[in-house]
């Protein structure tokens, strides 16, 4: 097996992980960030600068998408994060992008031409959340429903995915509100 060596936009390389921080991470991701567990309470930056806890959401299904401004299928998909954010009622659920930019100036300044109009974080490319949420491909999508517990996760927002966020937020029939 060849290991292939990552590096910092400065041209260092990153060291590889310690056998027991690779132990932890795959332990935290089977204990939290699998199909059925509750996801862990974390902290982002929001573009204005503000910290916030997933705990904001409570109460509320969330998609969590991990996206660029450089990734391509990322901005394919903000047409239907439109959709979903339009069609279904604030008090059930909510859309948390979490850029995985350099500069949060270059988030800012993409949406002021392509406005996003739901909660925004910024962790950076090398975010520890990224790390310990195995995100390893972009967009990245996780689905928690009202109670926190993790739905689903995949990359792409096909017809499927698109039914089972409607279903997650709003139930199978519907509801009143949806």
């Amino acid at each position: 097996m060849i290991k292939r060596r990552r590096y910092t936009d400065d041209g260092e390389p990153i060291p590889f992980p310690t056998l027991a921080e690779a132990e932890e991470d795959l332990l935290y991701n089977l204990n939290f960030l699998t199909v059925g567990n509750k996801i862990p309470n974390v902290t982002g930056l929001r573009l204005d600068g503000f910290e916030e806890t997933i705990e904001a959401f409570e109460g509320e299904a969330v998609l969590l998408d991990f996206w660029a401004t450089w990734c391509g299928p990322c901005i394919r998909s903000i047409p239907k994060m439109v959709e979903l954010d339009e069609s279904l009622p604030d008090a059930e659920f909510e859309i948390l992008s979490i850029s995985v930019d350099e500069e949060i100036e270059t988030v800012t300044g993409f949406q002021e031409n392509t406005p996003m109009d739901w909660a925004n974080w910024h962790v950076g490319p090398q975010g520890e959340l990224l790390q310990t949420w195995a995100v390893r491909g972009y967009p990245t999508y996780i689905l928690v429903d009202h109670a926190g517990t993790i739905v689903a996760r995949q990359h792409d927002l096909n017809k499927d995915f698109m039914a089972l966020i409607k279903d997650t937020a709003c139930g199978p029939t519907g509801g009143e509100s949806c």
